[in-house]
């Protein structure tokens, strides 16, 4: 049975592995890192950030046995972010100058392609795509997102979670 930590590992070793996604100058990354990288001063774009949202507290099927078991449904934000010193536009659609920034737009497609309505090897049901919400960076105002979420459900124990 797959935990959270399993199934955040499976994201971003997918995109990692990917030779689109893999190879964004800021990488891929967890919530932990691109928080520590920004405390810093040193997070790199573009990038993509990957983070456990949380469950609903129902269960939505019960186990078996001592009735450990169950069905849980999950979220994941995974956020990608870009870069452009020509504006927000430019920073959206990609930057015909420097293609090492390829755009927010471009870097949702990318993402839906390697992510969604996959089970990336796991014992889940596939990754549902329920939206994406655009922003501009607080910290950059040259910096400009969008965060995609994905809902899957699996198996799991109290214990593996």
């Amino acid at each position: 049975m797959p935990t959270i930590k399993d199934i955040e590992s499976a994201i971003l070793a997918a995109l990692e592995a990917d030779a689109t996604t893999g190879a964004y100058k800021g990488g891929v990354i967890s919530a932990d890192d691109a928080a520590s990288r920004l405390s810093r001063g040193i997070l790199s774009y573009p990038c993509i950030v990957v983070v456990y949202e949380g469950a609903d507290a129902e269960v939505l099927a019960g186990g078996t046995g001592a009735g450990l078991e169950f069905s849980r449904a999950g979220r994941w934000q995974i956020t990608v972010l870009d870069k452009s010193y020509r504006g927000d536009k430019t920073a959206r659609h990609g930057d015909d100058h420097d293609a090492k920034h390829p755009g927010a737009y471009a870097m949702v497609e990318e993402v839906l392609r390697v992510i969604g309505y996959r089970a990336l090897g796991l014992g889940i049901k596939r990754f549902e795509f329920e939206g994406d919400e655009y922003f501009q960076a607080t910290w950059d105002d040259t910096v400009v997102g969008y965060t995609m979420m994905f809902s899957t459900q699996w198996e799991t124990t109290c214990v593996a979670d």
